[in-house]
This record gives structure tokens, sequence and C-alpha cells, in this order.
């Protein structure tokens, strides 16, 4: 199985390091990273976003590179990565805690201006913070740092203490103030691509730090880290389950990549730290006599043996026509469209033409005037398909005409009123995902609820606001509308 790209984020850090002296990772930072070695790209590490870094600075051959935090303080990259002192490239002092305190002691920054340099240093971030602006400003050794959860150590734009505002001045001035050390300066004959040294700043969220570290800052990159895409899916399985190390080469048996390409698929939107947990469930299975499909529905939902899998449903559907035309009358076009549908989703062809296979089971759309059947339809395809009209779960959507009325759905973010008791539709999904979904008068609902559905119908999950994964793949999506059907004689 040949091996794919690095992650998108990665190459994109990569290649802006050259030309932003300050960038900031945003989104699944908090994530493993699967990624190939700088130096030997046909080994693979599993690591976190600190030791990614420091492997791509150091084939960079920056000689200094140090991750902060408020609770481990300074880590430097020799010790982080386990090198020895003279293992680091150019290394001139010996080890990089040594050459950080040299640069600190022995260049310190002159006073700009006629006064003085500044507020003296009393807490232990603006102190910090000072040291790094003076590493950074040097010329003469390449320094790189990275501060991990950033929206610690400085909190949003708004209320900020005094010192939180002298600490966030000095990070933006040391970015601005960023040197640039040329090849012969870190003692090259020549040839060598000069460095500017580098302020890397990981949050969770651009949102939880002050504004003027990325708008309009030409100083700054604001880089996002998607979660694993599909192809680095399925390589992380083949590596972790096929037994596959080193070398990438395609494996002779050709159905056994089948198996990782479907694993990948069929994890759309798992963090890495969630696909490690599956592939630990597959290697404690006894046999690879197992379904792709019933192990992540397993790890997914609990079940292995789904509701679609039962065995008499297969003679009730098949019988639908005659089912449903008894409790919807005068329907004979729709029980017909609405039957088709019910085989597809049993099938597991609903969506086939997609290459998600986390798709709905099946999506409807009902048009007509009020007293056709639209509900009752609903309610009779919940009623052949589970035994249980309530299993028809039911939205007003007209009830969600403001802006923020989605919150109901999915739960309110972190902070605000009733956070704790997360989302309507979230909530009923992750507690029995085996349902019919009813989203009546649709077209009542405002835009911004209609941009959730498309993430709904297109990758068949979504996230609540305590970010928690509810995963709509085994569910069937009814929408109505009676709009526009009361302009003109004839209903097309």
């Amino acid at each position: 199985m040949n091996s794919p790209s690095p992650p998108i984020w990665l190459q994109e850090f990569d290649r802006s390091s050259f030309f932003f002296p300050q960038i900031v990772l945003h989104g699944n930072v908090r994530d493993q990273v699967h990624f190939p070695d700088p130096v030997s790209p046909s080994e693979w590490r599993l690591s976190s976003i600190r030791e990614a870094v420091f492997r791509y600075l150091h084939k960079r051959e920056f000689q200094l590179i140090t991750s902060f935090d408020l609770v481990d303080g300074m880590q430097f990259s020799d010790e982080v990565l386990g090198l020895a002192p003279g293992d680091e490239p150019n290394s001139s002092v010996p080890g990089m805690s040594a050459r950080f305190q040299e640069l600190t002691r022995t260049n310190p920054r002159p006073a700009r201006g006629n006064g003085p340099r500044g507020p003296v240093c009393k807490d232990p971030i603006n102190l910090t913070f000072d040291h790094i602006r003076t590493c950074l400003e040097n010329s003469k050794v390449p320094c790189a740092f990275l501060i991990e959860h950033f929206s610690q150590c400085i909190a949003g734009a708004k209320g900020l203490s005094l010192e939180e505002r002298i600490a966030s001045l000095r990070l933006q001035k040391a970015a601005q103030q960023a040197s640039t050390v040329f090849p012969a300066q870190r003692g090259q004959e020549g040839g060598g691509r000069s460095l500017t040294n580098l302020l890397v700043l990981v949050c969770d969220s651009l949102g939880e730090i002050p504004t003027s570290f990325y708008v309009d800052n030409p100083w700054s990159k604001c880089i996002e880290v998607q979660r694993p895409a599909t192809a680095n899916r399925s390589y992380f399985f083949f590596r972790q389950l096929s037994g596959v190390g080193g070398s990438c080469e395609e494996t002779p048996d050709s159905a056994v990549p089948a198996v990782f390409s479907e694993l990948g698929d069929l994890t759309d939107g798992m963090s890495l730290q969630e696909l490690g947990a599956l592939a630990g469930m597959l290697r404690s299975l006894p046999s690879q006599d197992w379904s792709p499909k019933s192990e992540v529905d397993f790890f997914k939902h609990g079940h292995r043996e789904t509701e679609w899998d039962r065995r008499d449903l297969w003679s009730r559907v098949s019988e639908a026509e005659a089912v449903l035309s008894r409790q919807v009358l005068g329907q004979e076009a729709a029980v017909q469209a609405v039957s088709d549908v019910l085989r597809r989703a049993l099938l597991g062809l609903s969506g086939a033409q997609h290459s998600s296979k986390c798709k709905p089971r099946g999506v409807l759309f009902f048009a007509g005037p009020t007293g056709v059947g639209k509900t009752e339809m609903a309610k009779a395809m919940a009623r052949l398909l589970f035994n249980d009209e309530r299993r028809c779960l039911r939205f007003d959507m007209s009830e969600f005409g403001r802006e923020h009325s989605d919150q109901r759905l999915l739960g309110a973010p972190p902070g605000y009123v009733g956070f704790e008791k997360g989302g309507e539709l979230t909530d009923s999904i992750r507690s029995n995902p085996f349902q019919v979904l009813l989203f009546d008068e649709i077209e009542k609902a405002h835009h911004q609820i209609l941009d959730k559905f498309l993430q709904i119908l297109e990758d068949g999950r979504l996230t609540n606001g305590r970010g928690e994964t509810a995963y709509f793949s085994e569910s069937i999506i009814i929408f109505t509308s009676n709009a526009g059907l009361y302009h003109g004689r004839h209903i097309s």
C-alpha cells in the first residue's frame, strides 16, 4: 500500500515557516499526528503536535527549538526527541538548555530610544516571553519557540489585565522584530538557505486569543489543524493492523488494502486518538474474520448487530407498499417512491454514488398541502422499520426561525446558559441512532440552521456544544414543506 502525503496542515507549516516569523496553529491541536519522519520518509511516526513540529524544524537546521506551557515550562527539543547534546545540526554549545541560557545572558536587548527598556517583568509569563523576544532578536543562532495552550497564557481580546496586555505586546513585538540568520553566520561555507527565527502559537480556537495576533497581521500565518483525511486514515490502519513496518510497498494480497480503505471511509471525522482506540479494539479480536462496518458501528454506537440487520425486516420491507397504503390513503406514487428508498436503505445502497459511507440511510423530501399525509407517512415508516411510532422524532421548524435557535438542536456553546444540557437532536441520536427524523416545514427555519443540515446530509455527523459527535448514518431523514403549493393551478 503506497504511503500518502503528510497531513495537509504539516505541509503548509513546513512551507510557511520559510516566510512568516509567526505561525498560529488552531483546530484539532490536542490530537496526535501520524506523519513521515522528515529525515527518513519511509518511517512514519505517531506523536504529539509538539514532536512533529520539532522534527520538521530540526530538519530545517534550527539550532534552538523550545516549547513552553504553564505547567511544564521550557522543554527543549533535544530532551523531547531524545537527542544527545552533540546530535543537533551545527551544534556549537552543548545542549539546547545551555544554548538558551547563553543567548539570554550574553545578548541582552538594548533599550530603544531615550526611555527605559520597559516595565520590569514581575510574573513568570512576562519573564519567559521577554526571554523569547531576546532569542528571536538574535542574528547568530536560528531559534524557534512553540507556545502550547496559548489561550491559557493570554485570554481573549476582552478584559485583558495589564500584565496580559504587556505579555501580548511582547510576543507581537518578538515576531515583528525576529531576525534572519544567514548561512555564513551558521558556520556554513555557502549554498544554504537563510532562516528566520520563528514563533509558533498553539490554541484550540482563534476566538480564544486576541485578534491582533492574526487579523491584518502581515507577520502572522494561521494554519488550521484538520482531522486525518481519508487516505491518511486508511494508511494509519494499514500500519497499525498489517504488521508492516518501515517499507511502504504494496502488499501481495489485494484484499487487504481494500479492508483498510473501507475502514478509512467509515471513520470520517474521527480523531487520530479515536482511530488508535479503534485499531486497538480490532487487534484484540481473535481473527481477521470481522466486518469493518460492524466493528466501526460497534465503536460508534455500541451495536454490532444493528436494527437494520434484523431478519424479519426483509419480509416487512418487501411488503412496504401494502403496509404504507393502509395508513396513507390516496398517495400511490409517494408510497412507491418511499418503498424504493426503504429497500435501498436496507441494502445499504443509499448514496452509493458518493464516496462517503457515512451518509444517512435515506433522505426524503415531502412537498404538499396540509392534510395529505406527510407526517403520517413518516410515522408509518417508523412503525414499519422499528415497530414503534415513537421512533419518529419530529421537529417543528417554525420554532427555529431565529438566528441562535440552532442551539436547541446542537446545544449551547461553552460558557452559555444551558451548555450542560446538550442539544435535543444530537442527544437523541447519540442515545438511539436508529430513528426516523422528521423536520416539518423546513422552509421556516433560519438559514444558519439549514447550513447544519448540509453537514448531516454530506458527512452524516454533527458535533454538539460539548464536543461530542452524533452520527446519523443509521437514520432516515425527512423534510416536509408546503411552500409554493398554493400559487397557480398546477403542481409539478
